[in-house]
């Protein structure tokens, strides 16, 4: 499911000549501030007058994307002795991404064969009234 989302700011009077940079930057900064939170929208509109500013964004869903990002380890010849068993250098690493020791696979890289370990972030209800989502505005 899907809503809009309406913010209006009310203002002094703004000089006409600022407000074309003002609504630019509020386009660019919701639609990149929604990039980093994972969450998908629509159409981003934005307006204004002399005494308010509006930015309404369409189809703005309610939770985010899930995530899974790849993050590379030691080689593989490091990570693993010759019999195949981890080694401090595996053990370290998976304890650092917080999986264990049997979650780490190897990838040939053009650097060679390396350890890696998928971390996945689920989808959260992301709610857009905290002060977390709006705390660089």
């Amino acid at each position: 499911m899907t809503r809009t989302l309406l913010f209006e700011i009310g203002t002094e009077e703004i000089p006409a000549g600022f407000m074309p940079p003002a609504l630019s930057f509020m386009e660019k900064y919701i639609e990149k501030t929604f990039k980093n939170h994972r969450i998908d929208h629509g159409e981003i509109i934005t307006m204004g007058t002399p005494r308010r500013l509006t930015l309404m964004v369409k189809e703005v869903a309610e939770t985010q994307r899930d995530k899974v990002e790849e993050v590379m380890g030691p080689p593989a010849k490091v990570a693993f002795d010759a019999e195949g068993k981890p080694t401090k250098a595996a053990i370290g690493f998976a304890k650092g991404q917080g999986v264990a020791v049997e979650d780490l696979k190897v990838k040939e890289t053009p650097k060679g064969a390396y350890v890696y370990v998928l971390k996945e972030e689920k989808e959260e209800k992301q709610r857009i009234s905290s002060p977390v989502f709006w705390s660089n505005w």
